[in-house]
């Protein structure tokens, strides 16, 4: 099972949202279909959990009411990178005609 399951309302919301239909050219669809797995690595292995260091930060010594700008930004690159795999693999999906079950 991929970590994207966690997220499969957000991803099945962007694929409808994307409103796109599949791939039908037989180089496209394949190429997706090899694509697939080595996102989904990627993402199990260094995005899965990319942002979870905003959870940990008391324990670091780190505190959001006093952040000074560090912190946010931190968020919103963690963030941003995570959700852009989010939807580069609705993408994928929507190409290939399926979503997530």
């Amino acid at each position: 099972m991929s970590s994207y399951e966690y997220s499969k309302g957000k991803i099945n919301s962007l694929i409808k949202e994307y409103d796109l239909p599949p791939a039908r050219m037989e180089g496209v669809h394949n190429d997706l279909l090899k694509i697939k797995p080595v996102i989904e690595n990627i993402y199990d292995k260094y995005i899965f959990y990319l942002s979870y260091w905003k959870e940990e930060c008391a324990y670091h010594g780190w505190d959001w009411s006093k952040d000074d700008g560090s912190m946010s930004g931190m968020a919103k690159i963690t963030d941003g990178i995570t959700n852009r795999f989010l939807e580069i693999y609705a993408l994928i999906l929507a190409g290939l005609g399926e979503n997530m079950e």
